[in-house]
């Protein structure tokens, strides 16, 4: 119960203590730390929550409601008190389970491949059911679905099992299905931009088509986007005026009801590998906001599955703030005296809850500088994708004053 508490306590600091963060900064709320403090005497952590207009409920760990989160607003004051009675466990949705048939020549009219973001895959082997997958990039696997439920399931090898089939059987049955399905011409909606349109509930699955994706007249190596449940858009990865016109295309499919992510992967000779868009470009901001939804949906499951069997581990947030120039930035929150698992992110913030309060972000600056000195500190737990680190301790003030704090993290910006 104590090290609850503790962890309770962290996360009400950590969200006063970012909640005057500015589009272009940290501003630090004064007296945080001493306030909760004495509520704890006055009236104990409800009233404090009150008074500090937070729900009265435990609010995300490290959760900044005045920054843009990365895609993972914590709730809203008025739903969060009709959270506060469901169970962690319970407010993930149930993973699909089909009922399927026992036979094999009753089923595979049914069964086929399709395409998955590899965060679905990870979060779904965390909670206890592992879909069969083939890997298509870091961040993009192949996976066997059932048509025909709703909503589609992705399936084990328990399932193939029952058909005493193995995977290369049913992924060559897939692909087979999924080819035979695909022998209309795909749409261009602008010059050297292409549409899987067949509206089959298999558009996405094209993207395994690498013979037919190849033959497309695009400018340079295909670039394929599925920005939402239903599409798969194409485009050549030199075709500037294809690139624009491509990102109008995702943009509108990102805003519908089951938007996917806006990132990219580009087709090379090897297979497909993620694409890394221009830094100035929208596509440069999106695969930044994906990225930072994997890695927030999978704090969602881990925060749940630790509180299941009492583990107690500090799961970090993906944040975002503005640089001076409005390009958007993420970074992470390393707190002394935490035990955490912190999510990979452009920047690292450190916080000291001990110090005064207008100087508890201690040290601050880019990850790819701060991480190759902090390697003993930062332990990659292997056991999750995507990756996270285990901290070890915190980093001495010779080590932090080394750092320093980058102008973004300044009091007052």
């Amino acid at each position: 119960m104590e090290a609850k508490q503790q962890k309770t306590v962290l996360g009400v600091v950590l969200l006063l203590l970012f909640g005057g963060l500015a589009c272009c900064g940290i501003t630090v709320a004064i007296g945080a730390f001493s306030a909760y403090q004495d509520a704890q005497k006055a009236g104990g952590l409800s009233a404090f929550l009150k008074d500090a207009g937070v729900a009265s409920t435990t609010p995300p760990d490290d959760v900044d409601p005045g920054d843009e989160p990365a895609q993972d607003d914590p709730p809203a004051a008025d739903d969060a008190d009709a959270d506060a009675d469901a169970a962690p466990s319970k407010a993930l949705p149930p993973l699909p389970v089909a009922d399927l048939p026992a036979d094999w020549d009753e089923a595979k009219g049914h069964v086929t491949v399709s395409v998955r973001d590899r965060v679905e895959v990870e979060l779904s082997t965390l909670r206890g059911r592992e879909p069969v997958s083939r890997p298509l990039a870091d961040d993009l696997v192949e996976v066997i679905i059932y048509e025909g439920t709703d909503p589609v399931p992705l399936l084990t090898q328990d399932d193939l099992d029952g058909w005493e089939k193995t995977p290369d059987e049913v992924f060559a049955h897939g692909r087979a299905r999924l080819t035979s399905a695909s022998k209309k011409a795909f749409t261009s909606p602008a010059p050297g931009v292409y549409e899987s349109a067949f509206a089959d509930g298999n558009d996405v699955a094209r993207a395994v088509l690498f013979d037919a994706l190849r033959k497309l007249k695009v400018k340079g190596d295909p670039v394929l986007f599925i920005p939402e449940a239903g599409h798969l858009v194409v485009v050549g990865s030199k075709d500037t005026a294809g690139l624009e016109a491509a990102a109008d295309i995702v943009d509108e499919h990102l805003r519908l009801p089951n938007p996917n992510t806006g990132r990219g992967w580009k087709l090379t000779k090897s297979g497909l590998e993620p694409w890394l868009p221009p830094s100035d470009s929208m596509f440069a901001l999106l695969r930044l906001e994906g990225v930072a939804k994997d890695n927030n949906d999978q704090k969602k499951v881990l925060d749940a599955k630790f509180e299941a069997d009492g583990t107690d581990i500090f799961v970090g947030t993906t944040l975002f703030t503005d640089d001076d120039e409005g390009n958007k930035r993420t970074y992470a929150v390393w707190t002394k005296g935490a035990d955490t698992l912190m999510p990979k992110a452009e920047m690292i913030v450190f916080v000291d809850l001990d110090q005064p309060e207008a100087d508890r972000v201690v040290a601050a600056g880019m990850w790819n500088d701060i991480a190759p000195k902090l390697s003993s500190k930062m332990i990659v737990d292997s056991q999750y994708w995507p990756v996270r680190y285990r901290l070890k301790g915190f980093p001495d003030k010779k080590s932090l004053k080394a750092f320093g704090l980058h102008p973004l993290f300044q009091r007052g910006n």
